[in-house]
């Protein structure tokens, strides 16, 4: 995975990582029965955002909607993008 970011952005520039299903919203289930979707997806959302952050140079905050299994709605999800408002 590559990313480069160019620092011409302001240093309150966020990047939100959304990993979509959590909790009892299981997602797709793999062909062994046993994997989920939202697992794939955090695994997979954790190590986007480190990539971010790393890349970033301190340019960015990197931050996710879920950082565990648990399920975050739409306004959840809106209030990680928009927090204070």
């Amino acid at each position: 995975l590559g990313i480069v970011l160019t620092s011409s952005a302001a240093a309150d520039n966020t990047i939100l990582v959304d990993p979509g299903h959590g909790g009892s919203a299981y997602g797709a289930r793999g062909a062994n029965k046993k994997l989920y979707e939202k697992s794939v997806n955090l695994t997979v959302a954790r190590a986007l955002r480190d990539s971010l952050a790393a890349a970033s140079g301190g340019w960015y905050q990197v931050g996710m909607t879920r950082n565990s299994d648990v399920a975050v709605g739409n306004s959840g999800r809106a209030a990680s993008a928009h927090p204070g408002n």
